[in-house]
């Protein structure tokens, strides 16, 4: 008899387990589902995971909530987002509804949920989500409460880079220029500093008419090309800084790098014939610049060649670095847009997300397109 109930006991056991198994996996498939974008597929999966009774169903929840918006049914995607958060959450849990709420472009319930997030953390503040609380206060305007986020991620040594250019940048926005500077000095003494990273402040400095500032890192830039960096040559360096060579724009360009200013300045100014021929020269002086191409690429979207367009991508993925990728498959997202094609937009974010599925900007104009779309 004892024998039996110990026969029974592990068939139990044993059946608990499959089951157990049987969730996790529906669990998987569920996040597959969603990061392949099969919004539909990943909600079925999550109301499965729930019935089968699998791990946090609060974290479920939250993670259903997120699919269901993304395949459109917003009303009930915010129905239960809304009654998740009447209880006593977890961090991730919170993190997850604060991500919700930013994909779908409600930056206050965001910033709510993450620092509930925070909150439930104590000291340990979990980084990417001090990372959304920073991003989310600067685009609403309160950049020096946004530094105190930027700030604790450099301490943590959190993609410190990045986030002392974001720090210097909450600076120059209220035009504190040497406190800005203080972030990009900081630059100097990281071991993975880029010519792109001070193209980048370059940039910033000039978007806050900052000019003096701007050349000082401009010139960091440069020198590092000069003592042999190999993520772009002095011409790309010039290209993707936006910096014309010449004070005298008008002057000839002899070289491609000055033939690449020139272009971007006429692309500026709307003048697609000028930029083509300066494009032209470029690659008649330097056949294998990867911006050059990536330059006709816009050109041609813009024209609405989308042939020709399709040409070029060959000869960009082959030259180009991986910022000048990502950069020709971003632009053509926004080129396609301005063109008010938003299907074809849509197609191209998608695509885009396939490549960079943690970039929070394009998450967040696809949650604009989807909403009007």
């Amino acid at each position: 008899m004892k024998k039996g109930w110990i026969s029974l006991f592990l068939a139990v056991a044993l059946l608990a387990l499959a089951s157990c198994n049987e969730a996790e996996k529906t669990f998987e498939k569920a996040e597959n589902a969603y990061f392949s974008e099969d919004y539909s597929e990943a909600s079925r999966l999550y109301k499965r995971a729930l019935s089968q009774g699998y791990g946090d169903s609060d974290l479920i929840q939250a993670k259903l909530s997120l699919a269901l918006f993304q395949s459109g049914e917003e009303a009930d995607a915010n129905t239960r987002i809304e009654a998740l958060l009447k209880k006593d959450l977890s961090s991730e849990v919170l993190k997850t509804a604060g991500i919700f709420y930013f994909v779908s472009g409600n930056d206050e319930s965001a910033l709510d949920a993450f620092k509930r997030s925070i909150s439930e953390n104590g000291s340990d503040k979990d980084p990417e989500t001090a990372g959304f609380i920073g991003e989310i206060l600067f685009r609403t305007g309160k950049p020096l409460e946004a530094l105190e986020y930027f700030n604790a991620l450099i301490l943590q040594n959190f993609e410190r880079i990045s986030h002392e250019i974001m720090a210097g940048e909450c600076y120059l926005s209220v035009r504190q220029f040497e406190a800005a500077s203080a972030y990009f000095d900081m630059l100097e003494a990281e071991e993975g500093v880029k010519p792109s990273h001070y193209a980048a402040v370059y940039r910033k400095c000039v978007k806050y008419e900052a000019y003096e500032t701007g050349l000082v890192y401009f010139r960091k830039g440069l020198s590092l090309i000069e003592s042999g960096s190999k993520e772009m040559t002095e011409s790309e360096f010039y290209y993707v800084s936006g910096k014309l060579k010449k004070d005298d724009s008008s002057a000839e360009t002899n070289t491609a790098t000055e033939a690449l200013a020139a272009a971007e300045k006429a692309i500026l100014n709307k003048e697609y014939d000028e930029a083509e021929k300066a494009l032209d020269k470029c690659l008649s002086l330097d056949p294998n610049s990867a911006y050059a191409y990536n330059g006709l690429f816009m050109l041609k979207v813009l024209a609405g060649d989308t042939t020709g367009a399709q040409q070029m991508i060959p000869k960009i993925l082959a030259l180009g670095n991986e910022k000048v990728i990502q950069n020709m498959r971003w632009n053509e997202f926004i080129l396609y847009e301005m063109k008010e094609d938003f299907e074809k937009a849509m197609e191209c974010l998608k695509e885009y997300l396939r490549n960079y599925p943690d970039d929070t900007a394009a998450l967040a104009e696809k949650a604009f397109l989807e909403r009007g779309y």
